[in-house]
């Protein structure tokens, strides 16, 4: 999702750390493939997820957040990242 800006307004990847769009959407994927062969034992990480947001201003950026969640929903872990691209006028 792109929440602003563009390469020409250096203040735009300022957007990236504000609050978060109630227009982006989360990916949810599970920790473990599911096998490819029906199983009965689930194993340790059965239910566990990762849920990821990116946020993208343009060519200023983007804003990665992920949360590990275990099989009974509790959060483990969580990282927010941003990345911010410069390109320095000429002559610097």
């Amino acid at each position: 999702m792109e929440v602003g800006g563009s390469s020409s307004d250096p203040a735009a990847w300022h957007v990236l750390l504000g609050p978060l769009s109630a227009q982006a959407i989360p990916r949810v994927s599970p920790l473990v493939p599911p096998p490819r062969e029906p199983t009965t034992d689930a194993g340790p990480l059965a239910g566990w997820h990762s849920l990821v947001l990116e946020l993208s201003a343009g060519a200023a950026g983007v804003r990665i957040l992920q949360v590990l969640v275990d099989g009974e929903g509790v959060r483990l872990s969580a990282s927010d990242h941003v990345l911010f691209r410069f390109e320095p006028p000429d002559g610097l």
